[in-house]
């Protein structure tokens, strides 16, 4: 920390021994204030903020955080439950996965004669995929069936198709990524 206690004495006081002596040994207690007035300052923003910040929005929120939950996911589960609104619509929804999956994050279709709306998760957003999934039966009306997966196919669907390597010879790279195998 650049500023010392000593510096805010007058001029007069700052000559005596006994003052360098209390500025001296009171100044590790203010730098440490100091510290913590500044976290308790990113506590502010859902993205800076740490452990102690996290669990007191998780209080205010009633959401149960898992021992496995990283900060990362615990501050994603409350962005979300921040950005609920009323009333939900199909472009609320849109925007609120704008936010939380980036635009490249995932895909969004909604199925009117089935009633059944899908939205596949990237996968560099895969632990966040169960999450998507509880805000999406949150806000979405309940006649709708909600299909939340994975936007990529993994190896264990791939193989559970039944499809022979010569069959998936004859699909792309891309298509055999985002072709929707029955399972």
């Amino acid at each position: 920390m650049d500023r010392q206690l000593i510096d805010y004495l007058p001029e007069i006081l700052k000559q005596y021994a006994e003052f360098k002596e209390i500025a001296k040994v009171e100044q590790p207690q203010v730098e440490k204030l100091w510290e913590n007035i500044d976290r308790l300052l990113l506590e502010a923003f859902v993205q800076d903020e740490s452990e102690i910040g996290a669990s007191k929005w998780e209080s205010i929120m009633g959401i149960e955080p898992l021992d496995t939950d990283t900060l990362e996911l615990r501050n994603f589960r409350i962005h979300g439950r921040m950005l609920e609104d009323v009333p939900y619509t199909y472009g609320v929804l849109c925007s609120q996965l704008d936010t939380l999956c980036g635009k490249d994050g995932y895909t969004i279709e909604l199925n009117k004669e089935d009633f059944v709306l899908r939205i596949r998760v990237a996968l560099k957003r895969k632990h966040m995929k169960n999450e998507v999934g509880k805000m999406a039966e949150r806000i979405t009306p309940l006649n709708l069936i909600i299909d939340v997966e994975l936007l990529y196919n993994t190896h264990r669907i791939i193989r559970n198709t039944g499809l022979t390597n010569a069959q998936l010879k004859s699909l792309t790279n891309a298509e055999i990524l985002t072709y929707a195998f029955e399972e």
